[in-house]
């Protein structure tokens, strides 16, 4: 019998981060009426308005194994993107810096910036990512304004404190973990990178070298969290970032644009635009996905993660202190990451005499571990009489005929 239940009362939750998710669904069926569908929409409101729920899990999957997560999530990256499409437009694209210079039109211009960027803030619904953004550009305005260096660890770590304040559980929340991670390690290894590949002349090569040295650095500052929780790195992130960074730029502003003049000829014309690019945007990334051995599967314990950490710490403090003797125990520390991975084989083995430890299976004969890589493709064998398949990670339509090819041939699926 099904349970009996009836609804008491119906109470709307009248908060504001509720009427804000309200005002970003509707924000998000704006680009539905322009003309968007499919994934170009929902790669669209994901990235402008950090709506997801149209997203997919193939494709979160794509850009997953492609190094491009992040585009996915409306986080630093976008909020960035519109704080200097915002300073670009009141300052008519630095031809009126002197304002700067006047104290009071200096005052009034930022305040107008974190106005609106507080505004964009609520138009994608006051995420936690978005807010933490949102805060540390606001200290970093107002340290321009009062004249002080305002782009530094010290801003991060206020942000990070008010945060904590707000909310103290978000410590534990992935996406703070990420967030502040990138946005470290960007302050400490982008100067230095910068200082050995130095540009004088090409303005190409100079923005080519930012783009390179700013996703090197936030992939640095974020490897210890993306072994941690997802045992998942990409070989392609460059790659993929060189491309999808400058043209996520664009689907940002067009977005925008688009949401301004969704009910016109324009807004239609920059609504099939978007499509096709946006449907461009998902096959490249699908590209990078199935590119040979695209990711690294690569389960990590809490120990083995502050090994990692203490060397991204000690190769820092080369920099830092410019001393050799730094690189000892960063390589120290690497060495032993990789006897704790191989004595968490061991273990695993001690307890049965088959385990898989990201793309590679470790087996037991005759009393020695061997092993064998198997990248990114199935893998089919056969254990104590009876056969299985392994693969690292599949698109939900492949994984279905899988699962159906396996059933009809009596192969077990190994998890």
């Amino acid at each position: 019998q099904p349970p009996h239940w009836q609804v008491i009362v119906h109470q709307p939750v009248q908060t504001l981060r509720a009427y804000a998710t309200a005002v970003r669904q509707r924000l998000a069926q704006r680009y539905a009426d322009a003309g968007l569908h499919d994934r170009p929409l929902a790669l669209v409101a994901a990235i402008t308005l950090g709506e997801r729920d149209a997203v997919d899990s193939d494709l979160r999957q794509s850009f997953a194994a492609a190094g491009a997560a992040h585009v996915l999530a409306v986080s630093g990256l976008h909020t960035g993107i519109i704080y200097l499409v915002i300073v670009s437009l009141l300052t008519c694209f630095g031809l009126r810096r002197p304002l700067y210079e006047q104290r009071l039109k200096r005052v009034l211009l930022s305040a107008t910036v974190i106005i609106a960027m507080w505004t964009y803030a609520f138009v994608t619904g006051l995420s936690p990512s978005v807010m933490r953004a949102v805060l540390m550009l606001t200290i970093v305005q107002v340290g321009w304004m009062c004249r002080r260096q305002s782009i530094s660890v010290n801003t991060l770590a206020a942000a990070a404190c008010v945060c904590l304040w707000a909310e103290p559980l978000s410590l534990f929340n992935v996406s703070f973990q990420l967030s502040f991670s990138a946005v470290l390690g960007i302050l400490l290894f982008v100067p230095y990178m910068n200082s050995v590949w130095r540009v004088h002349d090409s303005r190409l090569i100079r923005w080519l070298r930012d783009l390179v040295t700013v996703s090197i650095a936030a992939m640095i500052g974020t490897l210890p969290v993306t072994l941690y929780y997802f045992g998942q790195v990409s070989h392609y992130f460059l790659l993929t970032n060189i491309v999808i960074l400058p043209a996520g730029y664009r689907r940002v502003i067009m977005g925008i644009v688009t949401l301004l003049l969704a009910h016109t000829v324009v807004g239609a014309w920059l609504a099939t635009a978007l499509q096709y690019a946006s449907d461009w945007t998902c096959s490249y990334v699908s590209w990078i996905e199935h590119l040979p051995h695209a990711t690294l599967q690569l389960s990590a314990t809490p120990l083995m993660v502050v090994c990692m950490a203490m060397a991204v710490a000690f190769c820092y403090l080369r920099i830092r202190r410019d001393r050799l003797a730094w690189f000892a125990p960063a390589a120290a520390a690497i060495a032993l990451f990789c006897v704790l991975h191989v004595c968490d084989a061991r273990l695993s083995l001690s307890k049965q005499a088959l385990a898989i430890r990201g793309n590679t299976i470790y087996y037991n004969q005759g009393g020695t571990i061997n092993r064998y890589a198997f990248g990114n493709r199935c893998t089919f064998f056969r254990y104590d009489g009876k056969d299985y398949v392994y693969v690292s990670h599949l698109p939900e339509y492949k994984q279905r005929a899988l699962e159906g090819y396996c059933a009809e041939h009596n192969i077990s699926i190994w998890q």
